[in-house]
């Protein structure tokens, strides 16, 4: 809690809060990008270990992934891309040619492999984005 006394006290206090203001965007976003930058690994990871691999699956999926980790003004951007269809994969299911030739099949496979390390990785950037706040309002004090 703050206690202020007197206009002096008051001026201050505002020049504290519009400086505050004007470094927490920086500061949110420093701090959700760098709580980021394990999930490309993690990523490819879980394509390697969730993917089928007996097909090769597994290998071209992860050599495919660019992922990078951003800072934004808004905070921290995820971008994953690749050749392969993503959204599909992580919901549990692969088309393809059977032995490489026609008719193509779609196969069901173990969903989940970009989802689930995102999600998991959820509560150090929230804990990131609170501590960012907390230095912020530190700066206030």
């Amino acid at each position: 809690m703050i206690e202020i006394r007197g206009a002096d006290e008051l001026a201050r206090v505002a020049d504290d809060l519009r400086a505050a203001a004007a470094s927490l965007p920086e500061e949110m976003s420093q701090g959700i990008t760098k709580s980021m930058q394990p999930l490309p690994r993690a990523v490819k990871a879980s394509a390697l270990t969730t993917l089928p691999g007996s097909g090769g699956l597994a290998g071209l999926v992860a050599r495919s992934l660019r992922i990078t980790a951003r800072q934004r003004s808004n905070g921290g951007r995820l971008q994953i891309l690749s050749r392969f269809n993503l959204e599909k994969l992580d919901d549990g299911s692969v088309t393809h040619p059977t032995y490489g030739h026609r008719p193509l099949v779609t196969q069901s496979i173990t969903p989940g492999f970009v989802s689930k390390p995102v999600n998991a990785s959820e509560p150090s950037i929230r804990d990131a984005a609170d501590k960012s706040l907390q230095r912020v309002a530190d700066k206030v004090k």
